[in-house]
């Protein structure tokens, strides 16, 4: 179903995140464009969805008068909903909120917790998406940072980590980098604990292959191991989305090695190497999943068209 067209006052909703609430519904946010560059200026939407109809209601609207506003990326943890984003792909700042959504403390700048980055870099982006809440309590986001000394705003060549918080927010710090020579410019990551208390992070990367990266650490801040490629995932140089059912992982992704189509949803017990791929949308781009029970749903960009959810039974 379509939750947002390109009709009310901008020209492109792109970026989302998506998390469940207590109640059953949905948490997502967004980019809300007025132009189609990523250095457009751009404001963040966080919507209440009901997944029975589509209906959205507006929770909060983050705007800075003649600034670029980027990646919105939610965390649930039962008590409270965290929102992380970035201010011209300079400056981070973070936002709690209640755990239904509905009421939302002020923004706060984080970006002294990229201090603990021991390396040079000239952009700075979060998520997108979601991060996690662990079951230890820890709040962690994977993060990509550029380090082009002649252009400051390009998005090449890039290193990737993770920011974790141990307060529930108060306090933001810098994991260890991961900058491989088997990656060519990592960027948009996702991050999810796996059963066995390790933890998965899914790397976007423009090696030729054209396929999905992944490293695992088992504190998910720092001890990565060496990426490897996950071959049965071809990848678009795209963002993806990264959840868990039962001890299976979801993926979602556009399953084409060239062009942002074929949104698919892959289910897999043995961290790819073998899947079961679930079509969501012939079309497709960026998205964001989000599980409730037996049932996923996500929330993706549907070519220029604009956002839309999907949902499929597991």
């Amino acid at each position: 179903m379509l939750i947002e067209t390109n009709d009310k006052g901008y020209c492109r909703y792109r970026i989302p995140g998506l998390i469940p609430l207590p109640d059953g519904k949905l948490l997502a946010c967004c980019e809300c464009r007025d132009g189609d560059s990523d250095w457009a200026r751009i404001d963040i939407r966080v919507s209440e969805i009901d997944p029975a109809s589509g209906a959205r209601s507006e929770r909060l609207l983050v705007h800075a008068p003649g600034q670029t506003l980027n990646n919105p990326t939610l965390i649930a943890d039962g008590n409270a909903v965290h929102l992380l984003y970035c201010e011209n792909y300079r400056r981070a700042f973070y936002m709690r909120g209640s755990a239904d959504g509905r009421t939302w403390g002020d923004a706060v700048e984080i970006t002294e917790a990229f201090g603990g980055v021991k390396r040079f870099f000239s952009v700075l982006a979060i998520g997108p998406g979601h991060g996690i809440c662990t079951k230890a309590g820890r709040l962690i986001v994977p993060v990509w940072l550029a380090y082009n000394r002649t252009d400051p705003q390009a998005h090449h060549p890039s290193f990737i980590a993770t920011l974790y918080s141990d307060d529930g927010g108060g306090r933001w710090q810098a994991g260890e980098t991961i900058d491989s020579p088997a990656l060519k410019d990592p960027s948009e990551c996702n991050i999810a604990e796996l059963p066995d208390g390790r933890f998965l992070l899914m790397i976007r990367n423009e090696n030729p292959e054209h396929i999905r990266f992944a490293s695992i650490s088992g504190s998910g801040v720092s001890g990565w191991s060496s990426p490897f490629p996950l071959p049965a995932l071809p990848d678009p140089i795209c963002q993806g989305s990264l959840a868990i059912h039962k001890n299976r992982l979801l993926f979602v992704n556009c399953k084409h090695r060239t062009h942002r189509k074929n949104l698919t949803l892959s289910v897999s017990g043995d961290l790819f190497q073998t899947l079961k791929a679930v079509p969501v949308d012939s079309e497709g781009g960026y998205s964001d999943i989000a599980v409730t029970g037996d049932t996923a749903y996500i929330l993706y960009e549907q070519g220029g068209r604009g956002l839309c959810l999907g949902r499929i039974d597991l």
